[in-house]
């Protein structure tokens, strides 16, 4: 209001991308009037200097409750009524003219220094969208409550002085017992907004129940002679889980076809499970032979199956990619051969959404890979011991790596953001983790699920990231201090250089400015799944999150299949439904 002329813009990578306030290049930008050299952005006092925390709060904030039901204020403004015309004047949403649509043809502009004038101020001050709603103001966006207040007095309901309460004309009096009831038809608006694997309506409790089981012996199909041993892969097809051998990969989302890897010809061969465009092809497997100079020891395969990644023995990776995305029948071409391992790679994954390939090996390293361009991109050198399992978070491209009992997560960027040993944790103290998955999380919910840990007592353990509390830091910091801390240091370092270079007449000297702290968190043990007596203690071997983060899906090295899905609210009793909402 006091400088018209002060226009900020938070532009989207304040809502996504930490690296945007560190100077990890270390570039010079010079320093400020009062000597101080500009290094890393300083973050206001509630992100605890921590960028990774800033975006996260930011995120939260733009994903709330409260900017969804005043989100119509800010469509007015941008696209709606208050666009132009008066409206626009008392809103103060006044721009350029040359901004509007409409309000000028390049074409018609004969002389070519008013036309380079008129282009350059476009482009300078932007283009004003397209007015789509310009007659009356956008509607509120209603968000519904999933659970209300009732209050009962000797077993009924007590409607009148319920309405009291709940408008706050009067406190609840002695003798009404408060229950709370879920609205089933506001739980369904909000089921797509939970967090993977937590409770539809409370999004920061974790429950899962077992609903379906069976084993891989007990399926049928074009690859029956493929569903033996240990479980290699899982998938939920027809809202019915299913699952392949050892060395087998599911090829696609939807179960389009097998992958079989690990025999001597070094190569895969790929099983049809959809009835083929020609009846000759019918059933017929491809075999693709001499991949590697050494057998073939880990697959991957994308889920749009455009592009399949393979590892082998002798420490390589190939990438190819599928013409006509992945059928059975088509071939399969290379792309690039990767090389950086020293030892045998032992897992893998590929995320098209962020263009990466992750591979774990014997040798403890860590690598991340371009998947169009087959370039080294950097190493993650967490682990000191063989690396058991990498995956990708598809929503953040967070990398999660376990080896032995620790289990790390990094940013797509290389950042380490949390880290533990599970062995420390007394629950799953001498129960080896055998593999781990990604819920593919989003990363503004504060105690959302982000890895799901099989081990070899059958037990699957779910696992989030311990975030701030109010009066203590629940993560460890490096030495040095906080950015916040540093920067209130280097402006008492400032006053103090400019007081002595005043009384001395001397130079001030220059003093460097804050530095982030990134801090490395750690991981918080949220629910511990333990398998029925019926299917045995045996060493989980493949998991996976599916039905769009509700359903977690385990096989284990019986070829026993099991499904878990998170509970709703409305499917909790009474007592339960106190715990979750009031503890």
């Amino acid at each position: 209001e006091e400088n018209l002329q002060d226009v900020r813009e938070l532009i989207p990578e304040f809502y996504f991308l930490p690296d945007l306030f560190c100077n990890s290049n270390h570039f010079d930008f010079g320093q400020t009037q009062r000597n101080q050299i500009v290094h890393d952005v300083i973050l206001p006092p509630w992100a605890r200097g921590d960028p990774h925390e800033f975006i996260r709060m930011h995120r939260a904030a733009l994903e709330s409750r409260h900017v969804s039901e005043q989100l119509q204020h800010w469509i007015d403004l941008v696209f709606g009524f208050k666009q132009r015309g008066a409206q626009a004047v008392t809103a103060q949403n006044v721009f350029v003219h040359l901004t509007y649509e409409n309000e000028v043809d390049i074409d018609e502009i004969t002389d070519p220094h008013a036309r380079k004038a008129t282009i350059d101020q476009i482009q300078n001050f932007g283009q004003t969208p397209s007015r789509l709603f310009p007659r009356k103001p956008h509607p509120r966006k209603a968000v519904p409550d999933v659970v209300r207040i009732e209050y009962f007095r000797d077993g009924q309901l007590a409607a009148s002085e319920a309405s009291e309460v709940a408008c706050g004309l009067s406190p609840p009096a002695r003798g009404l017992v408060p229950v709370p009831a879920v609205d089933s038809s506001a739980l369904n608006w909000h089921k797509h907004l939970a967090p993977p694997l937590c409770i539809v309506g409370a999004p920061s409790q974790a429950a899962l129940t077992e609903v379906q089981g069976g084993g891989i012996r007990d399926q049928r199909g074009a690859v029956a002679a493929l569903h033996r041993g240990a479980v290699g892969d899982v998938q939920l097809q027809e809202d019915r889980i299913v699952g392949v051998g050892e060395n087998c990969v599911f090829l696609g989302r939807q179960g389009r076809g097998v992958v079989t890897f690990g025999g001597f010809d070094c190569g895969i061969v790929v099983h049809p499970t959809i009835q083929a465009q020609r009846a000759r092809e019918k059933d017929r497997p491809r075999h693709l032979e001499q991949l590697h100079h050494q057998p073939v020891s880990c697959v991957t395969v994308c889920e749009d199956s455009s592009w399949l990644v393979t590892g082998s023995f002798d420490g390589t990776i190939r990438i190819w990619s599928f013409v006509r995305r992945g059928l059975p029948h088509s071939s399969a071409e290379l792309r690039a051969t990767l090389c950086g391992h020293g030892d045998a790679v032992r897992s893998l994954d590929a995320c098209p959404g962020y263009g990466i390939v992750v591979s774990g090996g014997v040798d403890s390293l860590v690598n991340v890979w371009d998947l169009h361009s087959g370039q080294f991109l950097r190493s993650l050198s967490s682990h000191s011991i063989p690396v058991t399992s990498v995956s990708v978070n598809t929503s953040t491209g967070d990398i999660l790596t376990l080896a032995g009992f620790e289990l790390c997560l990094h940013t797509v960027n290389g950042v380490l953001i949390a880290m533990s040993s599970l062995a420390n944790v007394p629950r799953v103290m001498g129960h080896p983790p055998t593999c781990m998955v990604s819920t593919h999380c989003c990363e503004w919910p504060a105690h959302s699920i982000v890895a799901a840990v099989g081990h070899d007592n059958g037990a699957v353990t779910l696992w989030s990231i311990q975030r701030h509390e109010k009066g203590r830091d629940s993560g460890r910091f490096s030495q040095t201090a906080s950015a916040q801390d540093q920067a209130s240091a280097s402006d008492q370092r400032c006053e103090n250089a400019l007081a002595e270079a005043g009384a001395g007449g001397k130079e001030p000297a220059v003093v460097e400015s804050a530095r982030h702290a990134v801090q490395c968190r750690a991981f918080e043990l949220r629910q511990y799944l333990t398998p029925n007596e019926e299917a045995g203690k045996h060493a989980v071997t493949a998991l996976r999150v599916a039905n769009r983060g509700s359903d977690l899906l385990v096989g284990d090295a019986a070829g026993t299949l099991r499904r878990w899905t998170a509970l709703r609210l409305d499917q909790l009793s009474t007592d339960d439904l106190k715990t979750v909402l009031f503890s």
